[in-house]
């Protein structure tokens, strides 16, 4: 308690205790996504359930086809409903990291017994329960797999491992997941290994009990940081402060600092160099193909073009490769359409992005590759009907839409769309890339005429 390197949730007073037991900090965290039904979440928990457990829910789905009058029955029904609610609406970071389901297996299992007492018929309890227990051991048998001991993740943590050995001294790492923040803290904590290094989790950088103690323990890394700070205050670290970055599919990816760049597993300075992190991740790659696993799948694709690109081969190539056989979403849709834009495959790069907007009509990400496909063909009108059939919510969308609205409307020559659409976008987002690009070449162009 005098020396904390971690407090998590310390329930050391009741109010703490209360806050602890309601889960306070993770709802604050992710309070934009609690209470709002995500599409994607939804997948994800009937990916997860089907995968690692299909047989006993085909088995517990076909109980209920048997047994569906009975009062049990339907009990453990809205029991397995009332846990899918809550994982989608309450805790959908409880999906991503695998704390969900466990009730609806349950329930199922609750189901599979249920029914199998009508081919028991008039027994004993005790004998029904064995004849359950039996049951349920089969199911289990049944599902007992070859990859069960492969599991991608400790490939992952390893990955973590090594390159944390590799930062430069007093880095700046900013986790985002379960599986980064608890590896940085075991090595810190259990193996004494580079006290040094400031480990902040991302979604808790506000919260003093968690980023505290790092503050006071490394005061000379930590001096842009005080109680309430948030992801904005990054702009106060020194621009030569080395940083790590933890990917974790993209999360806040807006506050992330420009100057970095892809060292698998995180994001770091040029000057960095990482070595052997993506052996270990190509190990558990098919792995992860297998028990789709979505976060380290995306961890691999990027990885696996990252490498690719190092070896000057194609890096779109090997990202479509590797992703055959692997549930591929709108994720890793816009990342391969990337990758197609930057190797200038610009046609093959707008035929998929059509194909993937057909089954993600709602991603704002594919909408703004398109927009962005169609100006680099030197197409703006095309670019401008793309932008009306794309409206986003986000705020961070709705400049990007403005900021592409206007330099397709300054390569048409249309000056007062231009100057309004990057005015607007500015007043959205003051840092918007192609915003302030159209707005000093208008007022540049506007003194040149005037003679300043």
């Amino acid at each position: 308690q005098k020396n904390l390197w971690r407090d998590w949730g310390s329930p050391h007073n009741l109010p703490n205790l209360i806050d602890h037991i309601l889960g306070t900090r993770i709802r604050q965290a992710y309070a934009e996504q609690m209470g709002a039904f995500n599409d994607e979440i939804a997948r994800d928990f009937l990916e997860q359930l089907l995968w690692s457990h299909g047989a006993i829910i085909a088995l517990g789905a076909l109980a209920v086809c048997f047994t569906i009058r009975r009062r049990r029955t339907q009990i453990w029904l809205i029991l397995f409903m009332l846990e899918i609610g809550y994982g989608v609406f309450i805790n959908p970071m409880g999906i991503r990291d695998y704390q969900v389901g466990w009730l609806s297996v349950i329930c199922a299992f609750a189901l599979i017994v249920d029914f199998s007492d009508i081919f028991v018929g008039p027994r004993k309890r005790i004998e029904k329960l064995l004849i359950g227990c039996g049951v349920i051991l089969l199911v289990l048998g049944v599902l007992k797999s070859p990859f069960e001991d492969a599991n991608s993740s400790s490939h992952w943590r390893e990955a973590v491992k090594r390159a944390f050995t590799q930062l430069p001294p007093e880095t700046l790492v900013f986790t985002a997941s379960d599986g980064a923040s608890a590896t940085a803290a075991y090595l810190q904590v259990v193996e004494g290994a580079r006290p040094d290094i400031a480990v902040m989790v991302r979604q808790h950088l506000y919260r003093s009990s968690s980023t505290g103690p790092t503050a006071r323990r490394l005061p000379r890394s930590m001096s842009w940081w005080q109680p309430g700070a948030n992801l904005n205050s990054l702009q106060h670290i020194p621009p030569s402060w080395p940083i790590a970055w933890e990917y974790a599919n993209g999360l806040d990816r807006e506050y992330m600092p420009s100057n970095l760049s892809y060292h698998v597993p995180f994001f770091t300075g040029n000057d960095v160099s990482i070595d052997g992190t993506l052996t270990l991740l190509d190990r558990g790659f098919d792995v992860s193909k297998m028990n789709q696993n979505r976060s380290f799948l995306r961890q691999m694709l990027r990885a696996g073009a990252d490498l690719a690109n190092e070896q000057g081969k194609s890096a779109a190539d090997r990202y479509r490769e590797l992703s055959k056989g692997a549930l591929v979403d709108a994720f890793t849709s816009h990342r391969l359409s990337v990758l197609l834009t930057l190797e200038k495959r610009y046609a093959e790069a707008q035929h998929f992005l059509l194909e993937a907007l057909q089954k993600h009509p709602a991603d704002d990400l594919l909408w703004e590759q398109l927009t962005r496909v169609y100006l680099s063909l030197l197409r703006p009108a095309e670019a401008l009907a793309v932008i009306e059939q794309w409206a986003p919510d986000a705020r961070r969308s709705q400049s990007t839409r403005l900021g592409l609205s206007a330099v397709a409307h300054g390569n048409l020559n249309r000056i007062e769309n231009a100057r309004r659409d990057c005015t607007r976008a500015l007043e959205l987002d003051s840092k918007q890339p192609e915003a302030l690009v159209v707005c000093d070449a208008l007022d540049a162009s506007k003194s040149v005429k005037s003679g300043h």
